[in-house]
């Protein structure tokens, strides 16, 4: 997993509207493999677990590809609007 070194930070335009879009729906079936995965990632430093409330949230959507593994996308163009240049 390729990362940059060193903490970086992200200039938000503060006159941009927060969105926050409601959950998408997972299939029961893929639940379980989506829990997996995504304690996976947290172990492996790829995401941080958040319980307290945030400004935005960005759809998530989970794609089951032909090998049966998942596959996690985010739609982050609410976010990207509001990131100063």
């Amino acid at each position: 997993m390729g990362e940059f070194p060193g903490e970086h930070h992200i200039n938000i335009d503060t006159t941009e509207q927060p969105v926050i879009h409601p959950p998408r729906r997972v299939a029961l079936a893929v639940q379980p493999k989506l829990k997996q995965l995504l304690d996976q990632m947290v172990q492996n430093g790829v995401l941080v677990q958040r319980d307290e409330p945030t400004d935005c949230v960005s759809s998530l959507v989970v794609v089951q590809k032909s090998n049966g593994q998942l596959r996690i996308c985010l739609d982050p163009r609410d976010l990207n609007r509001a990131i100063k240049r």
